[in-house]
């Protein structure tokens, strides 16, 4: 049955609507998911970069120290972030996969960070992006070893990593604040798709949890989880109204995750 689940950060229930409009409470195991997830202060990254027409795509790729063949493709948004995130927030999530057993790939995008020196090119079109996380797949898989590959788009990297799994199979695809408003150039790959999780947070400024209800009618076996106080950077943020305040959400390095997020994240790749 399809669900939308909306998680309230002072409740303990789940809302779950079906695409039949029924509705139906999930109650949340007693057992607290953090009791599993193993911590750990540190982590050890490679360089994993991909050469292209133009120059060298920079990537990071963490391990977990007892090895995986499950790996995390982050896909940031286009030209608009870092490797790193929205006050660090890749790392953070790098760090969260890795505690977890799974590994994680994020990567600079083209004129962006240490990739900067890759020209692009005005008129460049999607396709260039796209190719590049279809690189990287096929480098996971024949150098890192990896068996099962998940990738997690950020905002307009949504697209693009939806794009990228309708050429070459992964596990599943993860969208983070994906914006749904091009219903029909996203309809072609998400209902090719069986594993999709798409996270909305309510206070995200760019994308509306309109849209990401959007995004999620096209594939019915896709999963969504609106996240309230949550806002584009996968942070807690203040409500968009409050712009001043809402903005350092972007910026400030001392926030960290949603706890939500990393938990929904974490449940959907194990």
């Amino acid at each position: 049955m399809k669900k939308i689940i909306v998680i309230l950060l002072s409740a303990t229930l789940l809302i779950g609507c079906s695409k039949e409009k029924t509705e139906e409470i999930i109650e949340m195991p007693n057992g607290n998911i953090e009791n599993e997830i193993e911590l750990v202060e540190e982590i050890d990254e490679v360089e994993f970069n991909q050469e292209i027409m133009g120059g060298s795509l920079k990537g990071l790729l963490s391990n977990p120290s007892d090895g995986t063949e499950t790996v995390g493709l982050i896909v940031p948004e286009t030209a608009l972030v870092d490797k790193d995130g929205y006050g660090n927030g890749y790392i953070m999530l790098a760090k969260e996969l890795n505690d977890n057993h799974i590994a994680c790939l994020r990567y600079d995008q083209r004129g962006v960070g240490e990739s900067s020196n890759i020209e692009v090119d005005e008129k460049m079109g999607r396709d260039e992006y796209v190719n590049d996380v279809v690189g990287y797949i096929e480098k996971l898989r024949e150098e890192g070893g990896f068996k099962n590959i998940y990738l997690i788009g950020h905002g307009e990297g949504s697209l693009i990593a939806g794009l990228a799994a309708d050429k070459i199979g992964v596990e599943g695809v993860i969208s983070l604040g994906g914006n749904g408003e091009n219903i029909n150039e996203v309809f072609s790959f998400l209902r090719g798709i069986s594993e999709v999780l798409l996270i909305q947070g309510t206070n995200d400024s760019e994308v509306s949890v309109d849209e990401a209800k959007a995004l999620d009618s096209v594939n019915p076996d896709s999963k969504l989880v609106i996240i309230e106080d949550m806002g584009h950077a996968l942070k807690n943020a203040a409500s968009p109204e409050n712009s001043q305040e809402h903005k350092g959400s972007y910026i400030d390095e001392s926030l960290p995750l949603n706890e939500e997020l990393v938990k929904e994240i974490i449940l959907f790749m194990k």
